[in-house]
């Protein structure tokens, strides 16, 4: 759960400052090395909206919009399904080339933190998942272990920076029953501890008064 600063809708403003290749830019793949291109740069900036929502006496990410707005930036978007009862799953489908691809997040594992004293305006939030791409009609799916870490700060005019890396892992192969993030990463008896790509990213929530 979020802290109640969080509640409401938001304007963020993200740019991705940092891609890291741990074990080196051939692991990494094409994709990483393509976004690394684009830092500092127009197209390492995304703009879209965040909300944040009072369900059961807590406020949890309305993660069905948040995901939604920030796919829909990018184009492709047909479909974002969630239920907040069920918050560790979340699909996503999206047009690419003519052909819908769907992608599963399951959540294994989280943690939050605030630091001592700190309730008012520091955040902490990690997030193990494995996404899932694929296996439809009988194809099997590819699935990428990820660790998500956000740390958050409240600010003047009530805005709130946030701090994002993550940390993606070498595929082991899809496992329903894998139900822990270590086991997942060091799946076929090979230690895939090191991510092989890092990214960071600096965002800015901005409160938006017309939401």
């Amino acid at each position: 759960f979020y802290p109640d600063w969080f509640a409401g809708a938001w304007r963020a403003t993200s740019e991705l400052v940092a891609v890291e290749a741990p074990q080196g830019d051939a692991i990494a793949g094409q994709r990483a090395l393509k976004l690394r291109g684009t830092l500092g740069t127009s197209a390492a900036i995304e703009k879209y909206a965040q909300r944040y929502i009072n369900y059961r006496g807590h406020v949890i990410a309305d993660r069905a919009y948040n995901v939604r707005s920030l796919v829909r930036s990018s184009g492709g978007l047909e479909s974002v399904d969630w239920d907040p009862s069920n918050p560790n799953s979340l699909t996503v489908t999206l047009k690419r080339d003519g052909t819908s691809v769907r992608t599963q997040l399951k959540i294994t594992k989280r943690a939050t933190g605030i630091p001592q004293g700190r309730e008012g305006d520091l955040f902490n939030a990690s997030e193990f998942y494995q996404e899932v791409v694929g296996g439809d009609y009988g194809s099997a799916p590819r699935v990428t272990p990820v660790r998500c870490i956000n740390k958050f700060r409240r600010v003047a005019g009530g805005q709130i920076q946030v701090l994002q890396r993550l940390e993606v892992f070498s595929n082991p192969g899809f496992d329903e029953s894998v139900k822990d993030f270590g086991e997942a990463i060091r799946g076929g008896g090979v230690d895939r501890s090191i991510p092989i790509v890092v990214y960071r990213y600096r965002a800015i929530l901005v409160p938006d008064i017309a939401a």
